[in-house]
This record gives C-alpha cells, structure tokens and sequence, in this order.
C-alpha cells in the first residue's frame, strides 16, 4: 500500500491540477502515507487532513479541522502564505520551504506542496503534502557549524584540507588552502595535478612529483616538505597525504592536508642559531643590553654596546658593580637614584642622565629598566638597556638655542627675555629688578641711506660693545631691530641702572668703522625699576615708554620711568583718540581770528 501511495504521490507532483474525482481515489489512500497530506479550500481553511498531523505538529486531527491554514504559522509566515495563495487560485503549485508552530511552541521545519483542485474547469480548493525537514535542516545546520569550525581551525593553524579524486583528476580544497595559494577566483580555478604542479617552485617540483607518483603507484601515504610560488613570493609548505581504494584494492582518493611552514621555518632558522650569533647580533646594536640577578648580585648578560657608550670594558663592569653609579653627572646623580624607587614597585622606569665616558667626555644616555618580581613582590631580576642619546640631546639643544637666540647678533631674542621675566615673575624674592630698554638713534637713516648690509654689520658691532660691557648673567637681549634690553637682576645699588645707563651712552658714542665708513650713532634708554614679587606684566612697557620720553627729549639720554610718563602716554593716546573721532564726525569749529602786524616807525 505504501508503495501505490508514494507512486501515486510521485504523479500528482509532476501534475499541474488534480480533478476532483481523482481527489476521493486520493483520499482512500492519503492515510496510509507518513507525509503531513491536507485539503484547504480557497480561503486557506483546512477541510480534511491525514492522521501523521499529530505526529509532526503535536495537534489532533479534530484541531486543524475548520481552521484557517495561516493560523498555525508564525506571523512573519502567514504573508508568505497569502502570495502563495493568490498564485494558486490562478492555478500554479507551488512548491516551498516553511515553518509551523508545533503545539509545544517551538518552529517546525518543512517543505510544503500545494497543487490546486478543479471541477468544472474551476478550483475549488488545493491539495497540499508537508514533508518534515526539521531534522534534515537541524543537520544540515550542524554540519555547517563543523565546516565553519574546521575553516576557523585551518585559518588559526595556517593549514589547508584537500580531496583529491584520481579518476577525474580534480580535487576538492578547503577555504584556507585557497588563500595559502593565493588564488581569489575559486570559481574559475580548477585545482588538477597539473595546476597544483603549477605553483611548486621548479627546484622542487620534479622531486615532489616522484613522491606523489609514488604514492599512486604503491598506495603509500606521504609527507614532503617543498616550496611553493604564490604571486611572485616564495612559501614554504608541508604536504601530506593518504591514500583510498576501492574493492578492487585500486587508488581512486588522496586526501590530506597542507601546511604554509614560511613563518615557522623562518622562526626556526633564527632560534637555531648558537649562542654566538645571537651574541653577535647583540653585539652590533647600538644600544647596550643587560640583565642582572639582584639576590646574587651578579651580572647575567651585558653585550658590548656597553663598552662603545661608556668607554669601560664589561669586565671592569662585572669586577665592579658600582661602575654605572660612579660615572654619573653629579647633578643628575640624586634624580637618578630617586627615579630608581620605583622599581621597588614593581614598575618600569624610563628616563634620560649624563654619565662621564672613559675618555672624560660628558655623554647623555637613555636608561630603560624593567623589573621582574617573584610571588611576594620582591625583584629577583632586572633588565634593561641603554642607548646614547648625546648627538639628539645636541640636536635638540641646538634648536632651543636657535629658538631663543637672534641669529644676526647671537644675543638671546625677545622669546628668551619674555621666558626670563615670567620666572622674575614667579619668584618670591622682594629684591629690587631693573630693565634697560633702549634703540639706537639714527639707525633707520643709515639702514636706508648705506643699506642693510652695512646696516646688520653695525648691529654686530654694538652686540660686541655690549657684551663687553654688560655681564653675561644680566641678560642682554635683542628685542626687535635696532632695540635691546638689559635685565639687572639684583639692584643693590639705587644708582646702578644710572650708572650703567651712562657706561652704555659713552660706549655707544664712539664712531663704528665698518666697510670703509665712520659711523656715529647714540641710544635713548629707558628704565623702570621693580621689585621681583610685585613685578606686573607691564615693567617692559614702562621701559619702553622712558625711552619714548627720551626720544621726545632729544634723544642720546636715559630716563628713570615715573607715574607721570604714563599718565602723560595716556593724555597724548586720549587727544589723539578724540581728534580722529572729531574728524571722522566732522565735530571741529574754525573760529577766525585777526592778526596785527606792529609797524615800528
């Protein structure tokens, strides 16, 4: 009986429309068959159904009875439903995957043929048969999680599986084994003998041929170790393979895996090298590498960079344990050793110090310290190295002497003044300050008149004057052009920014020959004088606006600022001030007045 169903079912599924009478011969049978076989009329309400409904979605027969179709499908799934019945009542099967709820409340997998029923060349209702797939599809998931997994472990072991079918000369390859070859194109790649032949290097392909053939011909497993070209780079891999036969005891499979080795064997080459090379590769760094056992004492490893940063052999080193701290710069000494309490903590110092080389050269080095502490917190071990950095610490003094120097002159700039007079600033010393501003007279005409060269030459020459005169530690600077400014930072004298202020005018006053000409120039200078801890940000003007009132005075004089001057400076800013805005608004009168001329007789 079973057998007569399945045939007869096969028959209706190849059919487009079953007429109603062969639909009761259907029905006599429908019962006998394991398959989930239903009719539904047009709007989708089950009228008859076989007895495996309960078996496969948990309900009795009685409950499906009167029921529309949808109502025991998921929410998403009853649209998919109403398409598939409107294509069948304009008579087309159709044939789909869906889910029903099961009684328990869980989704069912299976695949549903509907065909439609006709009498009179009408359709009245459809026929449909549900095979379960729930299972088929619960399996087929899992086996794609394994391939999933396996191309996850391929990836991770850098290892790729192949197939290899004899008789057809093409062999199946995993994902990985794909990417090991550099092939993006699976669709178009064929992977036979002759292609995989292909991609080994032609030093070995000859003897990985002989090997293979071998294995066919003896029905043996193999191993080989060869090079591969992948897109003009060179790999190393490890093939293995065995072997399958049919009944007759003939090859008809190799199957196996294949491994890119290139990191390993490269990792290996190195990690073979003896004690020697690596030392020797130690021994060429610039840097000087060391380990010591702090419980005993001793020095573990220390390579020759040592010797090439500090000038002393590492034997001196290791007969004295002391050697590193003796050379130290003894102003950088105590912030080193501070530094070095940290390691008692368990943590990494990195810092920069001076150190006397052998030869009694001032060098910087760059010492990098990591500490290794046991259980109970305490160092068994340090380990670090240690790099000359002198030429970076040149370089970067260097740049900060450009950066605060004036190049024409080499006297400090106004950056460097401003940065001297915030630290003024800063302190709390309420000893009394003085600032020396003041330009040369004269020096536009002969910039304009005899040109900037002889004009810079000249600049030169009174820095020379004033370093002469003026101690380095004062701090004298060219501000800007022809202007320069003198700090006295101790004025224990009232009479000394006088005093100086003089020396300056009488050195300035001698004739400058430069490039045949006899040059006479004089200063204005101005002068305001603080106290370091009530310095207000505006000492540098109230110099500036002395000088200004000696330009006005007639110039080659200094002047000691006053309250007054900077009243004056703001009357003379005020009046000029009003005059524009009376201008720009039309606001001045002209009043006419007579002027008489006394004739004497």
């Amino acid at each position: 009986m079973s057998s007569v169903l399945r045939n007869y079912l096969r028959k209706l599924n190849c059919r487009l429309v079953i007429d109603l009478a062969e639909l009761e011969t259907f029905k006599k049978l429908f019962n006998f068959h394991n398959d989930f076989i239903f009719i539904f009329d047009s709007d989708g309400i089950i009228l008859e159904t076989n007895d495996e409904v309960k078996r496969v979605t948990g309900y009795d027969k009685e409950e499906w009875i009167d029921k529309p179709f949808a109502h025991f499908k998921t929410i998403e799934e009853q649209k998919k439903f109403n398409e598939s019945l409107s294509l069948l009542k304009k008579g087309e099967p159709q044939v789909e995957l869906c889910s029903l709820l099961h009684k328990q409340g869980h989704k069912i997998q299976f695949e549903k043929t509907s065909i439609p029923i006709s009498h009179q060349n009408q359709i009245i209702g459809f026929l449909g048969i549900g095979r379960d797939i729930s299972m088929v599809s619960n399996q087929e998931l899992e086996l794609r999680k394994v391939q999933e997994s396996l191309n996850r472990a391929q990836l991770i072991g850098n290892t790729g599986s192949w197939d290899y079918d004899v008789e057809e000369d093409e062999a199946y390859w995993s994902n990985h084994m794909y990417e090991m070859f550099g092939i993006k194109d699976k669709k178009t790649f064929i992977p036979t003998y002759s292609s995989f032949l292909s991609f080994v290097h032609p030093y070995d392909r000859e003897r990985f041929d002989s090997v293979f053939q071998k294995a066919l011909q003896h029905g043996t497993g193999f191993q080989i170790e060869f090079q591969i070209n992948r897109n003009d780079e060179e790999r190393i891999v490890s093939k293995q393979g065995d072997v399958i036969f049919d009944e007759n005891g003939k090859v008809v499979r190799l199957i196996g895996t294949i491994q890119d080795l290139t990191e390993q064997r490269k990792l290996e080459r190195l990690l073979k090298d003896s004690e020697d090379q690596k030392r020797l590769i130690y021994d060429n760094l610039e840097v000087a590498i060391w380990s010591v056992d702090v419980k005993n004492d001793q020095v573990m490893n220390l390579t020759k960079g040592f010797e090439r940063i500090y000038g002393y052999s590492i034997e001196e080193m290791k007969r004295d344990r002391d050697l590193w701290k003796k050379v130290i710069h003894p102003d950088d000494f105590a912030a080193v050793l501070k530094k070095q309490e940290n390691l008692f903590q368990g943590k990494a110092i990195r810092h920069h110090y001076r150190i006397y080389h052998s030869s009694g050269v001032i060098k910087w080095v760059l010492d990098h310290v990591i500490p290794v502490m046991d259980n109970d917190g305490e160092i068994i071990r340090l380990d670090g190295f240690i790099s000359d950095i002198t030429e970076q610490k040149q370089a970067e003094e260097k740049m900060s002497y450009l950066a605060h120097h004036d190049v024409l002159t080499g006297l400090p700039n106004r950056r460097m003044f401003n940065h001297t007079l915030r630290r003024i600033q800063e302190t709390e010393s309420d000893e009394m300050a003085a600032i020396l501003y003041f330009n040369l007279d004269r020096f536009k005409h002969i910039n304009d008149t005899l040109g900037h060269l002889i004009g810079d030459e000249l600049l030169k020459e009174v820095s020379k004057r004033l370093r002469s005169l003026v101690p380095e530690k004062e701090g004298l600077s060219r501000m800007n052009g022809d202007e320069f400014a003198i700090f006295i930072f101790n004025v224990d004298d009232a009479s000394r920014p006088e005093v100086l202020a003089d020396n300056i005018l009488k050195l300035i006053r001698d004739p400058f020959l430069i490039e045949g000409y006899e040059l006479y120039i004089t200063v204005s200078i101005g002068i305001s004088i603080f106290r370091k801890n009530n310095a207000e940000m505006d000492v540098l003007n109230k110099s500036i606006a002395a000088m200004n009132r000696v330009k006005q005075l007639g110039k080659n004089h200094y002047q000691i600022y006053s309250q007054t001057m900077g009243e004056r400076s703001v009357n003379i800013y005020s009046i000029e001030n009003d005059m524009r805005k009376a201008l720009k608004n039309d606001e001045f009168l002209v009043y006419y007045q007579h002027v008489f001329v006394r004739i004497r007789e």
